[in-house]
């Protein structure tokens, strides 16, 4: 029996909006304010989100607004046994634990995401390739370089999570570079077994990967890990590289098909 103030983070989790800036002081005290909490409450307590401590200054919250902050467990599910223990967490509600299941929680999700991405760029594939070599009669012919596109959700988004500990490196573009060159020796097969030709498939790899790394690259907003100026640093020098490869795909698979404009 609680009252949940729920603060705007525009979708992202409590760890990263801190670091952001979207969990933080002033967006507390805002909402304090905004939903007159003196008229619901009598006490003068808070409690936020371990994982919020970063964006939340206890003593200015006091300051502006009366209220004290109280930092929480990591997980809502030991709110109840916090309360009770007087608001003391244990050794046990201050762990952050990143297991198989933790990963695999938010996939679902994650993959949903990074399907509308790849969707998209698959209507892209398939545009040029009508406007281009293809017509709708030869559909099915398109449906590799289509298949192998939502494959990349799938590796992106539900392989590298599960994966995740035992994957390379520490940014996550480099960790995912083992599943990209997994996800190409398989598209490599299946236009090899389609007959597609070397630049048309080319394009579609050069495309897919590029795809992939970036679903990866966003499992960053997932997980208690990363911190926010490693994920700025990674983002900033990685993405860049990966628009020009996606471009350079997107130039390759149109000249292989035909000259769309022509």
């Amino acid at each position: 029996n609680a009252w949940v103030m729920v603060l705007d983070t525009h979708g992202i989790n409590v760890w990263c909006a801190a670091g952001k800036g979207t969990f933080s002081t002033a967006e507390l005290v805002r909402m304090i304010e905004k939903c007159q909490l003196e008229s619901l409450v009598n006490h003068k307590r808070l409690i936020v989100p371990q994982l919020g401590a970063v964006g939340v200054s206890g003593h200015q919250v006091k300051k502006m607004t009366g209220y004290d902050v109280v930092f929480g467990p990591v997980r809502a599910d030991d709110l109840c046994q916090f309360i009770e223990n007087d608001y003391e967490a244990t050794s046990e509600m201050r762990t952050v634990t990143f297991n198989l299941a933790d990963r695999s929680l938010l996939t679902p999700l994650e993959c949903l995401q990074s399907l509308r991405y790849s969707l998209v760029v698959s209507a892209l594939i398939f545009t040029i390739g009508i406007l281009g070599a293809y017509s709708l009669s030869e559909f099915d012919a398109l449906m590799p370089h289509l298949t192998m596109i939502l494959l990349t959700s799938v590796m992106g988004a539900v392989v590298f999570p599960l994966l995740y500990p035992v994957l390379k490196g520490t940014w996550f573009t480099i960790k995912a570079m083992s599943l990209s060159l997994a996800w190409i020796s398989i598209a490599a097969l299946v236009f090899m077994k389609a007959g597609i030709g070397g630049f048309e498939s080319l394009g579609v790899t050069l495309m897919g990967a590029a795809l992939l790394e970036s679903h990866a690259l966003n499992f960053t907003g997932a997980t208690p890990v990363s911190s926010y100026n490693e994920t700025k640093k990674e983002t900033l020098k990685m993405l860049p590289y990966l628009i020009a490869v996606f471009i350079l795909g997107i130039v390759t698979y149109t000249l292989a098909v035909g000259q769309v404009i022509g």
